[in-house]
């Protein structure tokens, strides 16, 4: 690296005189008057010190003086005179290979910005100075984490090895990492090839640091030894598969927001274990609020991402969970609201793939399950679900007792614009939507069922429903198969804005003998059949079972003939097959 040029400031030596045989400058550290002579140099490289003082030749003219650091000069004449001196004089670096100088500002003498190649080289300088500016083009060598860093005293600093380095070419100083609202993880000394409790270590010191609230992570694998917990920050990496974090078994969790985060991103990154197991891949813990997350995807967690309570504001966007038991989990509380889901994709899970519990308020445009043994989409004492998309492929149910696509528990108010399922199979009964704990109000305005291996499926099986549940079906159709089964609840109500052509093949499971009319026109019971639309059925006694079609029916109810009232619906299969035109 090159030193720089001292060049006197004055032509003359005394006043009108010209520089004269034998005058004198003198180098002295900065700061300590005349007592500590310091080495100036002949040559560029530093090789050859000059006498000090530096004397003038016969014509009054300097020989080369080549300087680095901070000097106090004074000028000499041949009799010891002083003519003039400066302190602070700066000796600037110039440029040469992995070294340079830029300046910051006019006041050169103090702040400019030099350039090392790597952290190692910066530390282990001669050259630098108190106030000094380092740019480094990488932390280490082919490992990015290029950042400015600047020269302080060492006395004035704690080194961390992390943001604050000691000097060892000059130990009196020290480097500080220069520090905004954004760090890049790199910089403070993270590897894609340093070990996992090095690596985790990095990123316990970054998320305890108060001065930047952003974490960023640069393309490469990062081994993890142990869960890396942010503390109200947000993690950002370059992209699906670009960044990626590999825990090193799959017993821990990967990535975790603390309790009470707010304000932050999740984004840009993949976690991939080594095999399944107990480990989930991002856990976001209680009352966290108004975060986004996007471009987020596991690999062999055990859930890939799990969502406290008492959380709001949530958006979750672009989010991938693959091979793992669980996909995305949000477990509510009954205190938590307003989840806006864009796109997910959950494939291969052995559970459920999308589970939201007491969660007042999800709204998702775009659900997609492929290959989930149970429950695609599990919801739970929810106040508002409204699903845009569901679409799912290659379900296995196996002998599953009760399976079904979408499975809402004590769920009030339910709109799904659209239910699309391809290649769903299953040894029992299985079910587009299953309805237990209402009463609910379901809004289904779209639903395509392609290849099913079992004929007896059903749009709506209900569980346990209980007056002034209401389905509403628009658009809907479906290949010969039952509308609703039911097991249980009582004066349940089932809308059905957009069929014409219904005919019952059975309603069995409860004493006494029912009618379907609509609640518009009252049946006058026990005399003529006004308002009644069907005929009256024996309850499956007869071994022929009667079939019953009517036409123009768009709301429904069961009743008894002996009584008038509404008939609990507890253990009652109704076959409600649709005719439809294509």
């Amino acid at each position: 690296m090159a030193l720089s040029r001292f060049v006197l400031p004055f032509t003359d030596v005394g006043r009108g005189i010209k520089p004269s045989s034998g005058a004198k400058l003198f180098f002295y550290a900065t700061g300590t008057g005349t007592s500590t002579p310091a080495s100036t140099f002949s040559d560029s490289a530093g090789n050859t010190p000059n006498t000090n003082p530096v004397i003038s030749d016969a014509n009054g003219v300097f020989p080369n003086i080549f300087m680095s650091g901070m000097f106090n000069v004074v000028l000499k004449d041949s009799n010891d005179v002083q003519v003039w001196s400066a302190d602070p004089v700066n000796g600037i670096p110039s440029t040469g290979t992995g070294f340079d100088q830029v300046p910051l500002n006019s006041d050169i003498n103090t702040k400019f910005v030099v350039n090392f190649n790597t952290l190692l080289d910066a530390v282990g300088s001669t050259l630098l100075v108190d106030g000094q500016s380092v740019n480094l083009k990488e932390r280490t060598t082919g490992n990015f984490g290029g950042a400015i860093w600047d020269v302080v005293l060492a006395s004035t600093v704690t080194p961390n090895i992390y943001s604050i380095v000691e000097s060892t070419g000059i130990p009196a100083l020290a480097l500080v990492l220069r520090l905004g609202n954004e760090i890049d993880l790199i910089a403070l000394g993270a590897s894609p090839n340093a070990t996992g409790s090095h690596n985790s270590a990095v990123f316990q010191y970054a998320s305890s640091q108060t001065d930047f609230n952003v974490i960023n992570v640069c393309e490469g694998s990062f081994t993890i030894s142990e869960t890396w917990v942010l503390n109200d920050k947000s993690l950002v990496g370059a992209g699906w598969r670009k960044t990626q974090f590999l825990p090193a078994n799959n017993t821990i969790d990967a990535i975790e927001f603390a309790e009470g985060s707010d304000f932050f991103e999740c984004r840009g990154f993949t976690v991939i274990y080594p095999s399944l197991g107990t480990g989930n891949g991002v856990t976001i813990n209680n009352d966290c609020h108004n975060y986004v997350v996007n471009q987020v995807e596991t690999i062999l967690a055990s859930t890939g991402m799990l969502i406290g309570s008492r959380g709001f504001a949530v958006s979750i966007d672009d989010v991938r969970f693959n091979n793992g038991v669980n996909g995305l989990v949000i477990n509510g509380s009954g205190q938590a609201t307003t989840f806006k889901i864009g796109t997910a994709y959950c494939n291969v899970m052995s559970n459920i793939g999308f589970n939201f519990n007491a969660v007042n308020d999800v709204y998702a445009d775009n659900l997609i399950a492929d290959l989930i043994s149970n429950y695609p989409v599990f919801v739970s004492s929810t106040v508002t679900l409204q699903i845009n998309n569901l679409h799912m492929e290659n379900g296995d149910f196996g002998s599953n007792a009760e399976v079904a696509y979408l499975r809402l528990n004590s769920v009030k108010n339910a709109i799904i614009n659209n239910i699309n399922a391809d290649l769903m199979t299953s040894t029992v009964p299985h079910y587009a939507i299953s309805v237990q704990d209402g009463p609910t109000k379901l809004w289904l305005k779209g639903y395509r069922n392609v290849t099913s291996t079992n004929d007896n499926l059903a749009i709506i099986n209900e569980v346990g429903g209980k007056p002034d549940s209401t389905y509403t079906f628009e658009g809907t159709s479906v290949d010969s198969n039952s509308i609703i089964t039911t097991a249980g609840g009582s004066d349940g109500r089932y809308i059905f804005p957009d069929f014409q052509n219904f005919y019952f093949t059975g309603v069995t499971g409860s004493s006494g003998k029912f009618q379907v009319s609509h609640p518009n026109v009252p049946a006058i019971l026990g005399s003529a059949p006004k308002g009644i639309f069907a005929n009256v059925l024996d309850n499956g006694v007869n071994s022929a079972v009667e079939v019953i079609t009517f036409s123009g029916i768009t709301q429904f109810q069961l009743r008894s003939l002996s009584t008038g009232g509404a008939v609990s619906t507890s253990g009652v299969t109704i076959n409600a097959h649709l005719r439809y035109d294509t």
